[in-house]
């Protein structure tokens, strides 16, 4: 396998100088949150990205998802805020929900936004009217929820107490439990293939305590191990694109994983010239990692 496996080189293009603790990509914008400021970055030239507007909300941004012009934020304990993006020098709060707890992760699938919360599961919200969102149900985990990641109908969610939970979210009202495991070692990060990458069968990988897992979700009531990785464990974020997993690793810098073959994943690249590594986002060819030393926004080329 690490004959076949090709590396992946990361080269730096450019540092945009600035606070930086998440980090998201849409289209030719970054979006990067620091404390309780959002900031759009113009990476149309990525060579020379320029700094647009930024809004500032009630609570820090712990938690950032962007699509279609719209910004998703768990927003701690004020809960869930929607952004309106469509002018990238005038981002604006556009429409708040509070949730019960502490908002601290978002994944979105179609209309819907699911929102982490810290001590009192996952919300489901719908977003089709982002100004006014309303909350549709709630899935209580044992521990603290941790993460939740999403592809099509289903969440899948990772709490404290290391259970993985497979949860249907399409319908209205409580979202309806289709599985639940109680894994090995620590679960702290949940990802799966993003969409426009089929996946026979889906892949989902949870990340936590040194670790990376592989399940197979052919059947969701029944999710199968495939493998574990031994990654960092200083692992704090990951961005899945295509068959590869970044793994944003504090002062480990950023890890590369292939995942190709589900069976046998493989390192196959490595970024060290940032100081600690707080997030990460792909876009194409382009590697974005949120970092400390030099503090800001690292924008990679990836080659292979």
């Amino acid at each position: 396998t690490l004959l076949s496996a090709q590396m992946v080189t990361l080269e730096t293009i450019a540092i945009v100088p600035m606070a930086a603790d998440l980090v998201r990509v849409s289209g030719s914008h970054a979006y990067v949150g620091a404390g309780r400021t959002l900031t759009v970055v113009d990476i149309r030239d990525p060579g020379m990205p320029k700094t647009r507007g930024s809004v500032e909300l009630d609570e820090p941004v712990y938690g950032l998802a962007v699509a279609d012009s719209k910004g998703y934020v768990a927003n701690g304990l004020r809960g869930f805020a929607t952004l309106d993006l469509s002018n990238p020098d005038l981002p604006k709060v556009i429409g708040a929900l509070k949730t019960p707890g502490e908002a601290v992760r978002i994944a979105l699938t179609g209309s819907r936004a699911l929102v982490a919360n810290r001590m009192s599961g996952v919300q489901v919200i719908d977003v089709s009217a982002p100004q006014t969102p309303v909350a549709l149900g709630s899935y209580y985990t044992d521990g603290y929820t941790r993460d939740v990641a999403a592809a099509g109908p289903l969440a899948f969610i990772v709490d404290s107490t290391r259970d993985f939970a497979v949860v249907d979210v399409s319908t209205r009202g409580e979202p309806r439990s289709l599985s639940t495991q109680e894994l090995t070692g620590q679960t702290a990060l949940v990802a799966v293939r993003g969409p426009g990458v089929s996946t026979n069968p889906p892949n989902v990988y949870v990340l936590g305590g040194g670790v990376l897992q592989v399940f197979d979700l052919t059947s969701p009531s029944t999710p199968k191990k495939v493998t574990t990785f031994k990654i960092s464990e200083r692992s704090q974020a990951v961005a899945v694109d295509g068959t590869l997993a970044y793994v944003a690793a504090g002062s480990d810098g950023l890890q590369v994983v292939d995942l190709s073959n589900p069976e046998a994943p493989v390192g196959v690249g490595s970024y060290t010239k940032s100081g600690a590594v707080r997030d990460v986002a792909v876009s194409g060819e382009l590697v974005l990692v949120a970092a400390a030393s030099p503090p800001g926004v690292h924008i990679l080329r990836k080659t292979r």
